[in-house]
């Protein structure tokens, strides 16, 4: 979590944003992360075909091997409130899968983060790459 308002931080700060007291604020951020279990099959085909086979037709006996994975996915909503009219300004969201792998992980909320900020603020174009 922490790491995740430090990035929103950050990027705000960039696009000339601060914090204020809640008293002056003039927008509010309301933040969410959801996760959903997800699978898929990976199938790997061997011996597609004798020695000297070539194009279509007979080949030698074909070998199936198929594993389940199973993954999470994190998405990450950001929502930006008027705080005098209460209405909704402005969102952001970012998906991927949650890595095991603590490197992958960070760089992957980092990019989701940063690319969702390039839409910020309302009404900007996005900028080029």
């Amino acid at each position: 979590d922490n790491r995740i308002v430090a990035l929103v931080d950050g990027q705000l700060a960039a696009k000339g944003w601060r914090r204020v007291p809640e008293a002056q604020a003039q927008t509010v951020l309301a933040a969410s992360v959801t996760t959903r279990e997800g699978q898929r099959v990976d199938t790997v085909h061997n011996n597609w075909g004798g020695p000297g086979m070539h194009g279509w037709g007979w080949g030698g006996p074909m070998m199936s091997t198929a594993r389940v994975v199973s993954y999470t996915v994190g998405t990450l909503v950001l929502d930006l409130y008027d705080t005098r009219t209460h209405n909704a300004i402005w969102r952001g969201t970012a998906s991927d899968v949650l890595w095991e792998n603590p490197k992958r992980l960070k760089k992957s909320v980092e990019q989701g983060v940063k690319e969702m900020f390039d839409k910020f603020p309302p009404g900007v174009a996005r900028s080029a790459h």
